[in-house]
């Protein structure tokens, strides 16, 4: 009776308004045929998650995204110089990010922290040896406080990378 009673709930629960896409709306926030989502500002950050009196101040997919220097502070983001040898940079392993197959390093440049994919070829306790074949790691390597920086990035471009985003 008990698992009944428990299933009967959970179905109850998992059909409310708050999970289904039927009473799915926002304030000033609906979804409508031909919604786009994000793309018509294809370049630039949403203007409610980017501006002077925000975290992020400037945001824009060939560059990346600013920080103001309080939430750099906040958030012990640390950053060291980047050192090419030959093709590969050896950095320490805490500069990596995974998301499912993806692989990539932050980079500081310009004051812009902007995401490089990377292929590991050497790894160790510590460090790790990475390659990037589309984007220049150049400048600085973010070391401490990535996974804030890519949680912001899916926040600024969710349009496209975090697919149906609040």
């Amino acid at each position: 009776m008990m698992r009944l009673l428990l299933v009967f709930f959970m179905l109850s629960f998992l059909s409310s308004p708050v999970f289904s896409e039927e009473g799915h709306e926002e304030k000033g926030h609906s979804h409508e045929e031909g919604d786009s989502h994000g793309e018509e500002n294809e370049e630039e950050g949403s203007a409610s998650n980017v501006g002077e009196d925000k975290g992020v101040i400037e945001a824009s997919r060939s560059k990346g995204f600013k920080l103001t220097p309080e939430s750099v502070k906040h958030l012990g983001i640390k950053t060291i110089d980047s050192k090419k040898e030959g093709q590969s940079f050896t950095l320490p392993k805490s500069a990596l990010v995974s998301v499912k197959r993806e692989r990539f390093v932050y980079t500081f440049n310009n004051g812009f922290y902007k995401a490089v994919e990377v292929v590991v070829a050497k790894a160790s306790s510590t460090q790790i040896t990475v390659t990037s074949e589309h984007d220049p790691i150049s400048g600085q390597v973010v070391t401490e406080g990535v996974h804030f920086l890519r949680n912001i990035e899916v926040d600024i471009f969710s349009g496209d990378e975090g697919g149906h985003h609040h």
